[in-house]
């Protein structure tokens, strides 16, 4: 085993720092010139709407989906017409959730706001809740 020797003392330098617009500051003794590094400001990507229009997108596909089932129906082809109704629920889904992440995110938010809310109407599910409550019928 070994022994330690001596332990050097070594004066400390204790230099405060403060954060200014996310740099950090050392702060200054009255002998020493002010040196501040700047740090490159990050190239900011440009925000593309593309999620915005994607569901704006899927809501007009619905409410085509949705058109066509409510004719397929009137001419008694009633399987189909029920499939093309959940695959347009399906797509007004999409169409409403995308348009809020879109929202959100800020990819598109005008789109967003309009996919959102022609989601919601071209919804069977809400349409027939909606025109139901028009129409005075309760279940």
């Amino acid at each position: 085993m070994t022994e330690p020797g001596e332990i050097e003392k070594v004066p400390l330098k204790v230099v405060p720092m403060y954060i200014e617009d996310d740099i950090v500051v050392e702060a200054r003794t009255a002998g020493e010139p002010e040196t501040v590094e700047q740090e490159e400001p990050r190239p900011e990507r440009p925000r593309t709407p593309l999620v915005g229009a994607l569901a704006l997108a899927a809501s007009v596909l619905a409410v085509l989906v949705d058109a066509a089932a409510i004719v397929i129906a009137t001419n008694g082809t009633y399987a189909t017409a029920t499939a093309l109704a959940f695959l347009a629920i399906a797509l007004s889904t999409v169409g409403i959730v995308g348009g809020i992440v879109a929202i959100i995110m800020r990819r598109g938010r005008l789109w967003g706001i309009i996919a959102a809310a022609l989601g919601l109407i071209a919804n069977p599910f809400f349409l027939l809740v909606g025109l139901e409550f028009l129409g005075g019928v309760r279940t």
